[in-house]
């Protein structure tokens, strides 16, 4: 990836999620975590996965797991019972297993929607996605 999530603090112990560039390491300040439903604190993060395009990140911590706009900082919040998941090429649709089901969630417009059901129980799953053409 091209860009990932990490949590730093300054001299005066303000600390705050970043999105670092790998190629120029310029930092962005994201506002995660502050008046959210899933809050960072020094633990971090245990697991993150930022969208292809940069401009959504789901995480995972101790207290559960959350995908926010990475543009806004906004939390979105997460499907409930989530259990794996896979970002679409374009990165604006997530797709995720929950309760034996494969759901995507298209984030632009907060739509979810079950496309298989009935699923034997899987652990982890593959998803070769494509986007719908655009224009």
């Amino acid at each position: 990836a091209d860009t990932f999530l990490a949590y730093e603090c300054d001299q005066a112990l303000d600390c705050g999620a970043v999105l670092i560039d790998r190629a120029t390491d310029q930092r962005r300040p994201i506002p995660l975590g502050r008046g959210t439903s899933l809050p960072l604190d020094a633990t971090g993060a245990s697991q993150s996965s930022i969208s292809p395009t940069g401009r959504y990140v789901l995480l995972t911590t101790s207290l559960g797991i959350g995908v926010f706009d990475l543009d806004s900082g906004e939390d979105l919040g997460s499907p409930s019972d989530l259990r794996g998941w896979a970002w679409s090429p374009l990165g604006d649709r997530l797709f995720y297993l929950v309760g034996g089901r494969l759901a995507v969630w298209d984030l632009p417009s907060d739509t979810k929607v079950v496309v298989a059901d009935a699923l034997p129980k899987l652990g982890a799953f593959t998803l070769v996605a494509q986007d719908p053409p655009t224009g």
